[in-house]
């Protein structure tokens, strides 16, 4: 049975699955396609074994870290099923909580990873827009932060590193930060996380 016949597709989820896809191999037109891969079915076993193919004929090396690869979509898979069955209990704001430490949580990391990794001008921007969201958010919902939490304090830092470069938005963090250091603590603290020692 053809399942492959969506071609558009295909070539979505070949520049977009983890691993052996993280490789750019030439492109080929839809008949071409077709003739090589018409029975291939759109699963994640089967689509890498299509790029990794593709890839060896074109002399592009494989140079994934599996492991991680392995590690970072379990924790993801893991989290985003915690949040669904927050979501599903109707519990959104629990589900909006736990989103949004995730998302402290990668801001604070994406800097040290970037001391350990070559960081492409592209991929580094994204970055830099990702972090402006974040910083977007998190002064639109100031009054909801509290500072004494390790995820909040490592996105601030995070922050700060991603836009140091940027003197407005270095001026909004300072600023926020500048108002936090202001609040004062309350005895039931409004955000999930666990506060800083």
């Amino acid at each position: 049975m053809k399942m492959m016949n969506g071609f558009a597709l295909a070539l979505l989820l070949a520049v977009n699955l983890t691993g052996c896809s993280k490789q750019h191999p030439k492109q080929m037109t839809e008949e071409e396609f077709l003739k090589q891969y018409g029975n291939v079915r759109l699963l994640p076993d089967d689509i890498s074994k299509v790029i990794d193919d593709r890839n060896r004929r074109n002399g592009i090396e494989d140079k994934t870290d599996y492991s991680q690869a392995f590690l970072t979509d379990l924790t993801e898979g893991s989290t985003s099923l915690m949040i669904v069955k927050q979501l599903d209990a109707g519990k959104a704001e629990t589900a909006r909580k736990m989103l949004l430490t995730k998302v402290k949580l990668v801001v604070g990391f994406l800097p040290v990873y970037q001391k350990s990794a070559k960081i492409d001008a592209k991929t580094l921007a994204d970055a830099k827009g990702f972090a402006k969201d974040v910083l977007d958010y998190l002064i639109a919902h100031k009054d909801e932060l509290d500072p004494r939490f390790i995820d909040l304090q490592g996105a601030l830092v995070g922050l700060a590193q991603l836009l140091g470069d940027d003197p407005e938005q270095r001026n909004r963090l300072s600023g926020l930060m500048d108002e936090l250091s202001k609040k004062k603590p309350e005895a039931k603290p409004a955000q999930a996380g666990n506060p800083a020692d």
